[in-house]
């Protein structure tokens, strides 16, 4: 993410929620922006909606501030072989990106081909 969120709080179904936006990794590559909704706590809970809108900053200060990507849960393979080796190919020389190709396919790569 790369403007902090606040999160849309609203009430629904006897509970609180906070409505945001998450950047998922889809299958071909790319990522995809998509709306999420995360309940907070039953109307019993938190009777006041200011109380209710702390939990929420609390989980949006968790998600503001999350290291990870979208990119952080595509498969290693697909990783290597779409992104690194033709970064490697486009920034050194070929000698180096095929010493770096043939160690990933034959030590490597057979042994991450079942993950993801």
């Amino acid at each position: 993410m790369t403007r902090p969120q606040r999160g849309y709080l609203y009430q629904a179904f006897g509970a609180w929620h906070v409505r945001y936006r998450e950047d998922v990794w889809q299958q071909d590559g790319t990522t995809k922006r998509v709306q999420v909704s995360r309940r907070i706590a039953s109307t019993t809970e938190c009777l006041r909606k200011s109380d209710a809108r702390r939990r929420a900053d609390e989980i949006m200060h968790s998600i503001n501030n999350d290291l990870t990507s979208s990119c952080s849960t595509m498969p290693l393979v697909t990783f290597v072989e779409d992104i690194y080796l033709p970064h490697v190919k486009a920034q050194k020389r070929a000698s180096t990106y095929k010493g770096y190709r043939n160690i990933w396919n034959k030590d490597l790569k057979p042994d991450w081909t079942g993950f993801g």
